[in-house]
């Protein structure tokens, strides 16, 4: 899996490609703990170029949600796909989680 990640106005935005996937979250879940120990005020998973997501990535979104609140740092999700939205609608963590439909959406409610 792919993960590069940038900090714009003390918001963490990782870009996720590739799938968040069985064989792919482990890797992310490292690296998106690891950046909360920085000091920022937010952790954007930015998901646009994921193709796929399974009850494993919706661990990870979870769990890594979790590890946020525990450092006192926002976490949302941003620019999801069709099937990645239904995803997330049918299992009704975007109700639990912040889930907005553009990156510039997320880094503004953040910022705010």
């Amino acid at each position: 899996m792919e993960i590069s990640h940038r900090i714009e106005n003390g918001i963490c935005v990782i870009d996720v490609a590739d799938k968040l996937t069985r064989d792919k979250t482990k890797n992310l879940q490292s690296y998106a703990v690891a950046l909360l120990s920085q000091d920022i005020k937010a952790l954007l998973f930015n998901v646009s170029d994921s193709k796929k997501i399974d009850s494993d990535g919706l661990g990870t979104l979870m769990l890594v949600s979790k590890r946020a609140t525990e450092h006192e740092v926002q976490f949302a999700i941003c620019s999801p796909n069709n099937y990645t939205s239904m995803i997330l609608d049918v299992t009704s963590i975007d109700k639990i989680l912040s889930v907005y439909q553009t990156e510039e959406e997320a880094l503004s409610a953040l910022a705010g």
